[in-house]
């Protein structure tokens, strides 16, 4: 479900920046930000850095120990995705990226909520100092591109796809 929601942001950012920057190769993806020259695909890109339980009360699985299995019923989990969104183009591009960033920019100012398979998500941006900004490339390995870090509210993770979690002998396993 992940890489649904993220794809079918990255195709509505695709269509609106296509719209004041069209290129032949599109505009925006969902793509891991490496530190090499392939990693440089002169578009937008988005990439999942974390994700985070939504703090609502009663948010998550409740998990027994003591070898009591976990019985389907178990309370659905709300996850929060944080994303990059980084214009990541060659050094010789970089006024270019600039452009491409600000379409960016303003279409998640301008799209603040979006639908897949009928279920909305939000997305805001969420403010990070130099510091914090920097050790999230820091810790992906890459160089600092134009970037912000989004959040997508609301991934409603169901657990009513699971019988019940019992106890193995190496952990816990998925039984149907």
């Amino acid at each position: 479900m992940i890489r649904k929601i993220l794809n079918s942001y990255a195709e509505k950012m695709n269509q609106f920046v296509a719209r004041s920057l069209p290129q032949q190769e599109g505009c925006a993806e969902v793509g891991f930000l490496g530190n090499g020259m392939e990693s440089r695909p002169n578009k937008i890109r988005l990439f999942l850095y974390s994700t985070e339980c939504e703090s609502v009360p009663g948010n998550g699985i409740p998990i027994r120990k003591g070898g009591a299995p976990v019985v389907s019923g178990s309370q659905d989990l709300i996850m929060n995705l944080n994303v990059v969104v980084a214009a990541v183009f060659e050094e010789s591009r970089y006024a270019e990226s600039l452009s491409f960033f600000s379409e960016a920019l303003r279409f998640i100012q301008s799209c603040p909520a979006f639908l897949v398979d009928d279920v909305r998500y939000t997305v805001e941006i969420v403010s990070l100092g130099l510091q914090e900004m920097n050790n999230v490339w820091s810790c992906m390995g890459s160089q600092t591109f134009p970037s912000v870090m989004c959040k997508i509210r609301r991934l409603l993770i169901n657990s009513g796809t699971v019988s019940k979690v019992a106890p193995s002998s190496n952990g816990y396993q998925i039984q149907d």
